[in-house]
């Protein structure tokens, strides 16, 4: 009777042990034994130990435009007054509006708008040159700003800028050739301004007068130079160059300067064919637009996976295997384990049991082995595919 339970506690030891073939299938008791094979065995993962995510992609395309509105100002580069730094009467202020889009890490397109006036002023030039000029610009067009997103820190909040453009602007150009009381501008050689030419006979009752800055006389109608109707619309190429400061993830602001080589040489009235002392270089008119501007941006949302959050991501190793989670097929691989460079711990004899844990390293090649890598002998193995 003893003899009969024994073999019985024997018995279903044998029936209920798992037992694994190189294909790392498992054979239950009335199951059928898959086919041995020498492949490697496909990694099972773990769903209680370890949350996937699906990999950011950084480069996705997400629509989250922005809109830009600032202020600054225009200075003229031309045949009139050549110094590089204009007083705040003919430096004007002017605004600009920008409609943008992300494309990448590093890349923005936008359309932009800007309004202002731009002038300048000499007095006592070259042959005694006196002329003046204020311009009203209007310019719309489009640019492409490169910040060194794809060097720079992810979490930055400076970052530098540089753009290249083109527009269409116009411009509408005038003189100041008369005060308020509609006197002519005499300049004499003493430096002053008078009502009378000192070539005048009645010099002597000339009164000076003052410069009252109005504009009014329209310098093409003028055509003091024989130019004609020439075009007062022309292209221009912005190149800039600057710094954003980020609030936070919808607000910034941005400080720049763009000089806007242009296509024509008539903003100031001025080309290298005007009559006698008037007469410029041949160089295109060109402008400076230095200005400060707010940029806010729509449709971000706070719980969306931050570029930081995204690299931080990318290096996560939760089993210390040497290999990011992204790419480890088996994320729980116990500590100091050696892994292939998928993540699994290696597997020599290729039977479905890992090395470190195989009791028998070189089991021969399309045996059937138990939980520790040991191969089943044919009995036993004969046996449960009977069952």
């Amino acid at each position: 009777m003893c003899k009969k339970t024994v073999l019985f506690l024997i018995l279903l030891q044998v029936l209920f042990l798992p037992i694994y073939s190189q294909d790392g299938g498992t054979i239950m008791m009335g199951g059928t034994a898959p086919a041995p094979a020498n492949a490697e065995p496909t990694p099972q993962k773990s769903e209680s130990r370890f949350t996937y995510f699906e990999k950011p992609d950084s480069a996705k395309f997400a629509w989250h435009p922005y809109i830009s509105a600032g202020a600054g100002m225009l200075s003229f580069f031309g045949d009139i007054y050549d110094k590089h730094f204009q007083s705040p009467t003919v430096s004007r202020i002017s605004y600009d509006v920008t409609i943008g889009q992300k494309l990448n890490k590093f890349l923005y397109i936008n359309l932009n708008a800007l309004q202002g006036k731009l002038g300048a002023d000499e007095r006592f030039a070259a042959d005694h040159r006196n002329l003046n000029f204020q311009s009203q610009i209007t310019a719309g067009g489009i640019n492409l700003t490169y910040d060194f997103g794809n060097f720079l820190p992810a979490n930055r909040i400076i970052s530098p800028y540089i753009s290249i453009g083109a527009e269409v602007f116009k411009f509408d150009s005038k003189t100041d050739l008369y005060d308020q009381y509609g006197n002519k501008y005499y300049y004499w050689d003493d430096g002053t301004i008078r009502n009378l030419p000192h070539t005048d006979p009645n010099f002597i009752n000339a009164t000076i007068i003052k410069r009252d800055y109005v504009y009014e006389t329209d310098i093409r109608d003028l055509n003091a130079d024989g130019f004609g109707n020439y075009p007062e619309v022309a292209y221009g190429f912005p190149v800039g160059a600057g710094f954003t400061a980020k609030f936070n993830d919808n607000l910034s602001c941005k400080m720049g300067v763009a000089m806007h080589f242009t296509t024509t040489d008539y903003i100031d009235g001025i080309t290298a064919n005007s009559l006698g002392n008037r007469a410029g270089n041949s160089m295109n008119d060109k402008f400076m637009y230095t200005s400060f501007s707010l940029t806010y941006t729509f449709w971000h949302h706070h719980n969306e996976m931050k570029e930081a959050d995204q690299v931080a991501l990318d290096k996560l190793d939760s089993d210390q295997d040497g290999v990011p989670d992204v790419f480890d097929d088996c994320p729980c691989t116990p500590k100091n384990v050696p892994v292939n460079s998928h993540g699994c711990p290696y597997d020599d004899d290729k039977d479905g049991v890992p090395n470190y844990r195989d009791d028998e390293a070189k089991t021969p090649a399309n045996s059937y082995v138990d939980e520790r890598g040991v191969k089943i002998n044919d009995s036993l193995l004969a046996f449960q595919m009977n069952e």
